[in-house]
């Protein structure tokens, strides 16, 4: 995701019904865990008002630069390696 207005880009973990019930609870009890194979600090958006709920990192940038365009595509290809690398080894534990 990018957002150019507020010049930032980030990666996203989307969880839906109906997995959401079963996948979110136990992902949260290994936060800590699952930060340090990230290696960062993801928001944990529980957002009770919604059924669904995301795990998502941003990174900071000014896209009206291009050399930064770059370097926050080079981001955001690492991070959502990294966040298919981490997540897909959780969720196949459960």
């Amino acid at each position: 995701m990018s957002n150019t207005q507020q010049d930032f880009v980030g990666v996203k973990l989307y969880i839906r019904k109906p997995v959401v019930e079963k996948y979110y609870p136990a992902l949260v009890a290994r936060q800590k865990e699952i930060n340090e194979a990230l290696g960062s600090e993801p928001e944990w958006d529980a957002n009770p008002t919604a059924q669904d709920k995301t795990i998502a990192l941003f990174h900071k940038t000014d896209l009206s630069d291009p050399q930064n365009v770059e370097e926050a595509l080079d981001w955001m290809v690492r991070q959502t390696v990294v966040f298919y690398e981490v997540f897909s080894k959780e969720v196949e534990g459960l």
